[in-house]
């Protein structure tokens, strides 16, 4: 179960400084720690006479992870200083329904100029010419996972090394919040083609499939086949706002500019995550989501944009098709990027070629 406290103020939030993400930290980290002490001491006190398996306290939404019996779960809804006791859901990605590889040549599908029609259409070159292609701008995703040494983002990656390309840095630049993997990988392939879609492009210039390919990536995985836990989606959260050293310890210096989460729970849920979004924004953390796909739950229609998308301090992202129609399976949009008929970073280092229902 998670159990939510009592919202936190955030003054720092106010300040205009270098320090201002670590001061956003400091406040959050203060107020979990006064109002969750006399909830923690009684769950630790239950774990001892095994009523309580699993306990998890995140800062960010001052909240906890319990894993316990009916009855401790009822006498923690009785504290004065919780908020709400929620399920632990599970949340999905937003994957493309009709997957396909083209049986098309590469150099069939290849823009002329290397340049996909997706990136043109939402006019980055004319920015890049600007000289606004994220240079100096680090974007993460809260995702599958990522391979990190496709050739289209292997450089791109900020843990890696010029003088030991083989050996990147993963600490403050991956997290694995489902297994605790050390190093990056994605069994899942999604979040390798939304990184693509952020920086994608290779060290000679060719397959330019990324909009922002002078910034750096970083990643979360949260998700498996099964989906994303909301605890392990609050683990992700908190990463993001300050990245952790192998000692556990947060460094909020080490996040990134920007968040893209390609994922949501559909119509009908509660905003659960507005105070991971709130703590971003707080700490000068630009969150995108995305609207989302129509499928058997999701049918489209009035009310069919994610959930999670329509938190208001977010941008939300939809889809187009090449002729600049938006794609017939969403049905608003404030960004579009991502759709159908267009390359992206496959598995295995490939550029692949699919008809995609998605957008990033």
């Amino acid at each position: 179960m998670l159990v939510k406290g009592q919202k936190q103020k955030l003054t720092a939030a106010k300040t205009r400084s270098t320090q201002k993400r670590s001061a956003v930290v400091s406040e959050l980290r203060a107020t979990s720690e006064e109002t969750q002490e006399a909830l923690l001491a009684y769950l630790q006190k239950a774990q001892k006479k095994k009523q309580v398996k699993d306990i998890h306290s995140y800062y960010i939404v001052n909240g906890l992870a319990v894993t316990g019996t009916k009855e401790v779960m009822e006498k923690v809804a009785s504290f004065p200083e919780v908020d709400q006791v929620l399920p632990n859901e599970i949340r999905q990605i937003h994957r493309p329904v009709d997957l396909k590889t083209s049986k098309k040549k590469n150099k069939q599908i290849k823009a002329a100029d290397g340049i996909e029609w997706n990136i043109s259409q939402v006019h980055a070159p004319e920015a890049w010419a600007l000289g606004y292609d994220g240079t100096g701008t680090v974007v993460a995703s809260i995702d599958t996972g990522v391979e990190w040494d496709h050739p289209a983002l292997k450089e791109k990656y900020r843990g890696f090394d010029p003088a030991r390309p083989n050996e990147p840095s993963h600490e403050f630049n991956w997290y694995d919040a489902t297994t605790g993997s050390e190093a990056p990988y994605d069994d899942l392939e999604h979040g390798t083609h939304v990184t693509g879609t952020m920086v994608g492009s290779e060290p000679n210039g060719e397959n330019q499939i990324g909009v922002a390919p002078g910034a750096k990536w970083i990643a979360v995985k949260a998700f498996s086949e099964d989906g994303g836990s909301d605890a392990d989606l609050l683990d992700a959260g908190e990463w993001i706002l300050a990245p952790k050293d192998k000692n556990g310890t947060p460094h909020p210096e080490k996040a990134p500019d920007v968040v893209n989460n390609s994922w949501g729970g559909g119509p009908g849920l509660d905003d659960w995550y507005k105070d991971v979004v709130n703590a971003w924004r707080a700490a000068d953390i630009f969150p995108e989501f995305s609207a989302g796909n129509t499928d058997l739950f999701n049918p489209g229609g009035e009310g069919s944009i994610a959930k999670s998308c329509e938190l208001s301090r977010s941008l939300c992202d939809g889809c187009n098709r090449s002729k600049q129609q938006t794609g017939f399976f969403l049905f608003a949009r404030s960004l579009s990027i991502w759709g159908h008929e267009t390359r992206y970073c496959g598995p295995r280092g490939k550029h692949s070629f699919f008809y995609s229902r998605e957008r990033v």
